[in-house]
């Protein structure tokens, strides 16, 4: 089968070749999976359906049995249909973790207050981390990058956390639930953010 979901470069790609050599029915499939494709994909598979026979003409694809197969609504990762709902999505899960990003620096004013200027540092260190790579990769879209949002993001998670842990005097149910959610909401985001830059080089 096709997969058009990992890092590539269309331009490089002979979607014509890839088509011609699916079975009929994976070339199928892969019409009905064609608002999940590279336009170019979704194309090539188009006319090799048309030169076997297996449509007539575009408006086969209106027959129930060429409809696209719908998203999954639900799950771990959030999916997008067009390049435009992606970068809508990645907006908002990037200004989550700008958000995110200013928790150490709070941190760090109460540090500074209590005369531990060490800690202080740390945390200003690592918000500058998340919320740099946040930056970046809302402007390069690139996995790369995402890839390291990840790892600052999460290293930013932890060490809030070792810092809400340190000021409990006493450690219960409750604490542990906060410090679920943060790490989870972090991981959630950051994640699929990653998820939605490879999804835009698909498209």
């Amino acid at each position: 089968m096709l997969k058009t979901d990992k890092v590539f470069d269309p331009e490089k790609v002979d979607f014509t070749e890839k088509m011609a050599g699916l079975s009929d029915h994976d070339l199928i499939i892969a019409l009905r999976k064609r608002n999940d494709y590279h336009p170019k994909a979704a194309k090539a598979a188009i006319t090799e359906a048309m030169q076997r026979g297996i449509i007539k003409s575009e408006d086969d694809l209106e027959r129930e049995e060429f409809k696209p197969i719908p998203f999954k609504r639900f799950g771990l990762f959030v999916r997008a249909e067009s390049q435009k709902q992606a970068r809508g999505i990645l907006s908002s899960l990037i200004l989550i973790l700008y958000v995110f990003s200013l928790i150490p620096f709070l941190y760090g004013g109460i540090d500074i207050a209590s005369g531990d200027y060490l800690m202080a540092a740390k945390s200003a260190i690592l918000g500058a981390f998340t919320l740099y790579f946040a930056y970046r990769t809302s402007k390069t879209e690139q996995p790369a990058d995402a890839v390291k949002l990840i790892i600052a993001s999460t290293l930013t998670a932890l060490f809030s956390v070792y810092h809400f842990w340190s000021q409990l005097s006493t450690f219960g149910y409750m604490e542990i639930l906060v410090i679920v959610v943060i790490i989870g909401l972090v991981l959630f985001t950051s994640i699929n953010v990653w998820q939605l830059t490879k999804r835009l080089r698909s498209m």
